[in-house]
């Protein structure tokens, strides 16, 4: 066992989050917790999320076995009501791997989280860290189901109600991990803030035994006493928040004024094609946050689901006028993207894009354009999908000299060279890739090697602060290569992958984008499907992998969406003027 405090998620490698019922509500809010684990990702941590059952299943599961035997066998109980955070785990692991992010969900018993006492109110004893430490290494994000554990004998016992909360704060302090419950208020108050009255104010910092006395009904009491025997520090925040309460030894003290709530950013989107649309649909389900004033598509004439005709236009000028605070860019091509962005940001929007053309072509003059006006400019999503691979780059820069960076990161390329080593044609791994999402109707720039190439351009500017034009590059692509080059590969021990590279030598930098034969066990040899991993060497002679899929729908949408929430927090700790 450790005896590791933690008082915050900020710059730790572990975070332990817990989302209970009042996040999950039902199956469509299961995305809330993903867009809350992705920021986490993205500031490279291993996540570890523990989940309750979705709202109202305890209950729902309790009146069905009470409606058969009021006086069940109690182990039966704890068995039965147990499923319903198996189920939220799953949904969870299933939004999650739709979202581009490797999961793993680990039930109680493998990982040895042992608990004594009354079968349906029990207390943790013991966990099998190395084995959580084993998952986190080779996944992002382990989800552990909360509420329950095993006896001794194996049996499922609870931790009574609430029990996720215990859950989370057992395993944080086994981890040495930051510990962040996740709750449908932005941390402990005075008073209920639902309850009508003047506002209450918030605790930024709280001690265990005063939070016994105000936080009873939104954290377990029972984890509060846990965490005070141990001297646990945790904070107890909502979704997509910057700020919370810290519980822990103190002192207790007030957050100062908040500032007065202002309401939603006002978004005009460009595009609703295969990102577009999950981007408006992310948007959309958060109506507290964004209001949707107008989306740019080519013919507004075809119907969307679910996107009210009103919203839609053909006239690109006429939207970026309108009244807003977030342009989204999710266009296709160099114009009008780079019009597009660059006349929001000149109008006094923030912007997000996901186009890597235009961030490769004019990353430096665009982002200078935003700094003058005052205004954010994010492009998370123009590199990997849902590969935090601009964050990551960005991290290590700032705390050691980076040698070199390469990595495959075309997710359409290597899914269809994997399609060849497994003896596919490369016009039927072309057209499965099209079908799946993974390339568009025209796939050439991503085919002749230009797609790794700009991104390629945008990660050296982040990671050497040069600016690579396209003749200081050499750029092959993959339409040289068919099936039975790629089995021969694969048969003899080898994998023929797309990489980007750009390594510091001592007469400059040497970039190049081609197709590389790599032994099997060369990690970027193993990565499969539409995935993409980023390799970083360091002049200390360390090496940082981080890995994430590259190409869909959902995993760059992901990747957009939480550019977009970044600044939507910024904002709402800010004062905010409409821009006309």
């Amino acid at each position: 066992m450790t005896d590791s405090k933690s008082s915050g998620v900020q710059g730790a490698e572990i975070a332990v989050l817990k989302f209970g019922s009042s996040i999950l509500r039902d199956v469509h809010a299961v995305p809330g917790a993903v867009h809350e684990i992705y920021r986490h990702v993205q500031d490279g941590q291993s996540v570890l999320a523990v989940v309750s059952a979705l709202m109202g299943e305890t209950d729902r599961l309790l009146d069905m076995a009470k409606a058969l035997d009021e006086v069940a066998d109690p182990w039966r109980i704890a068995e039965f009501l147990s499923t319903g955070e198996r189920q939220s785990a799953l949904l969870l692991s299933v939004a999650l791997e739709r979202s581009g992010l490797s999961c793993a969900v680990v039930e109680p018993a493998a990982i040895d989280l042992r608990a004594q006492g009354d079968p349906l109110d029990s207390d943790p004893v013991s966990v099998n860290a190395h084995t959580l430490r084993r998952k986190l290494a080779s996944a992002q994000v382990v989800v552990v189901p909360g509420f329950y554990a095993v006896d001794e004998s194996d049996r499922t016992v609870l931790l009574g109600r609430g029990g996720s909360d215990d859950t989370a704060l057992f395993i944080a302090r086994e981890l040495g991990a930051a510990c962040r419950l996740v709750k449908d208020v932005g941390g402990i108050f005075e008073r209920d803030p639902a309850v009508p009255g003047p506002a209450p104010r918030r605790y930024a910092t709280i001690h265990w035994d005063e939070a016994l006395g105000v936080a009873g009904k939104l954290v377990q009491p029972k984890a509060i006493r846990y965490a005070r025997a141990h001297g646990l520090s945790f904070e107890v925040t909502a979704l997509n928040t910057s700020t919370g309460s810290i519980v822990g030894p103190g002192p207790t003290r007030l957050a100062e004024t908040a500032a007065p709530a202002q309401g939603p950013l006002k978004v005009i989107l460009f595009g609703l094609g295969t990102v577009g649309y999950g981007v408006y649909r992310a948007l959309s389900a958060h109506p507290e946050a964004f209001d949707i004033v107008g989306v740019a598509v080519r013919n507004p004439a075809n119907r969307r689901d679910g996107v009210p005709d009103q919203l839609l236009t053909d006239d690109i000028d006429d939207l970026i006028t309108r009244e807003a605070d977030l342009a989204i860019e999710v266009l296709a091509g160099d114009a009008p993207s780079g019009h597009v962005i660059e006349q929001a940001l000149r109008a006094g929007r923030d912007a997000v894009t996901a186009n890597k053309e235009v961030m490769a072509n004019r990353g430096v003059e665009l982002e200078e354009l935003a700094h003058r006006n005052g205004r954010l400019l994010r492009c998370s999503a123009s590199v990997g999908g849902s590969l935090p691979a601009i964050e990551t780059v960005r991290r290590i820069s700032a705390n050691g000299r980076v040698v070199s960076v390469e990595g495959v990161l075309n997710g359409t390329c290597n899914f269809i060279l994997d399609s060849l080593a497994g003896g596919v044609p490369f016009d039927v791994a072309l057209a499965d890739a099209q079908r799946l999402g993974f390339a568009e109707s025209d796939p050439s720039f991503d085919l002749s090697g230009r797609d790794a190439a700009s991104k390629l351009r945008i990660l050296a500017r982040h990671a050497f602060g040069i600016d690579l034009g396209d003749t200081e590059m050499e750029v092959v692509g993959i339409t040289g290569i068919d099936h039975e080059q790629a089995t021969e590969a694969r048969q003899g021990g080898e994998e023929i992958r797309l990489v980007a590279r750009c390594e510091q030598t001592a007469d400059g930098h040497v970039a190049i984008v081609r197709p590389v034969r790599l032994s099997a066990d060369d990690p970027l040899a193993q990565v499969r499907g539409a995935n993409n991993l980023l390799r970083l060497r360091l002049e200390s002679g360390d090496t940082v992998v981080v890995t994430g899929r590259g190409a869909g729908r959902w995993p760059t949408s992901e990747s957009v969406f939480a550019d977009v929430m970044e600044i939507y927090r910024y904002r709402l700790s800010a004062p905010r003027i409409h821009a006309a």
